[in-house]
């Protein structure tokens, strides 16, 4: 209309006698007071920006970092507490080993083995066996069974607090002295090339190996003449090649040689042992990587005793083998005798180079008839009863 200002493009024109509303403000209806405008609000304060945390320090190298401190669990009741304390006393090496773990105990080193027997008794009750029933050992390598006679500072050398010492339960009630040592004693199969179960023998170290011979066989069901034993190391036990050439034949042994002054024995020391009748034998070798099969190796003898004789059977011995030489000397003055006649009645006759030969093999082939006869007489006479 004229005197009406034309509105922007895009914006409805007020109606007349109405004030246009201000820009972005949606105008009321009509009839309808406009509600007073909204006191907008007060900015909100931002929070404090947190604090980042300090980074780690890394460690040094080759220093491993100290590991982050455990929380501390609530105190155990006193029942709980001491079975906590008791696993985390008992090692890694005691369940590995199989060892139930006792305790502890306070002792006196001028305790004697039975008074130390006595109060591990009182002590633990009956989770160890009776005292007569009981061996009490120091807990090392060769596991030392205590002297009875002895006290305990003679028994558990370097004394000292937290020492474990072995309670072990036997079967029958067994002295322990100054001279006793336990062997570990297992026997060598030569045909089957391994070494049997290994088993302790407590033996007196002042008995001579024959002695030890000896009772090895009774125990075993072998003679005692075919009892050969060799100790050994650890390390040896595990070599099945270099066990059938150890020194079975004790030739730095003399016959009155004992443990202790021919082995040397002390506790834990391993002893073989085996029946001499079953000879030693190694297995062939296998092909080689080119092709060709290696030279098989040959079996061991039976071994063979040296014989003692006396100034008679050597007597016997002499007479026996001048006879076999004029036996000899006999043979080729038959052969000599025997070449002349054919020469006579054949008109030919053989040199003396061989008449030498056939002299010499007849000789040979009668000497070893009589050796043979000789080595069955010894065979014969081996298989009669002692």
């Amino acid at each position: 209309a004229p005197g009406v200002v034309p509105a922007a493009p895009g914006v409805v024109p007020a109606a007349p006698g109405v004030v246009p509303a201000a820009p972005g403000v949606v105008p009321a209806a009509p009839g309808v007071v406009p509600a007073a405008p909204s006191i907008p609000a007060a900015p909100s304060i931002p929070a404090a920006p947190s604090i980042p945390a300090a980074p780690s320090i890394p460690a040094a190298p080759g220093v491993p970092a100290a590991p982050a401190a455990p929380t501390a669990p609530p105190a155990p009741t006193a029942p709980l507490a001491q079975e906590q304390e008791q696993k985390e006393t008992k090692t890694k090496e005691d369940e590995d080993e199989g060892y139930e773990l006792l305790g502890e105990i306070v002792l006196n080193q001028e305790m004697t083995t039975a008074q130390v027997k006595e109060a591990v008794r009182a002590k633990f009750g009956e989770r160890v066996p009776e005292p007569h029933l009981m061996r009490v050992r120091e807990r090392t390598s060769r596991a030392k069974p205590f002297v009875d006679a002895w006290v305990l500072r003679q028994n558990a050398k370097g004394q000292q607090d937290y020492k474990k010492l072995w309670i072990e339960t036997v079967e029958e009630p067994m002295e322990i002295t100054e001279s006793t040592v336990a062997l570990n004693v297992a026997r060598w199969w030569p045909r089957k090339r391994r070494v049997g179960r290994m088993r302790e023998m407590f033996v007196d170290k002042t008995m001579t190996v024959d002695s030890f011979k000896a009772h090895i066989g009774l125990t075993h069901d072998i003679p005692s003449e075919h009892v050969r034993c060799a100790k050994v190391r650890a390390f040896q036990l595990r070599d099945t090649k270099q066990i059938p050439v150890l020194d079975w034949f004790g030739i730095q042994l003399s016959s009155s040689s004992t443990l202790s002054s021919g082995w040397h024995v002390i506790h834990g020391d391993y002893v073989l042992f085996k029946d001499n009748r079953q000879a030693e034998h190694r297995k062939r070798n296998k092909a080689t990587s080119g092709g060709a099969a290696a030279a098989p190796v040959r079996r061991h003898q039976a071994e063979q005793g040296i014989v003692f004789r006396s100034a008679e059977e050597l007597a016997a011995l002499e007479k026996q083998r001048l006879a076999e030489a004029e036996a000899q000397r006999a043979a080729a003055e038959k052969a000599r005798q025997e070449a002349i006649e054919r020469r006579e009645k054949y008109g030919t006759a053989k040199t003396e180079e061989e008449q030498a030969a056939e002299a010499a093999k007849a000789a040979e082939v009668e000497r070893a008839r009589l050796e043979m006869i000789e080595r069955m007489q010894q065979i014969m006479n081996s298989k009669k009863p002692q």
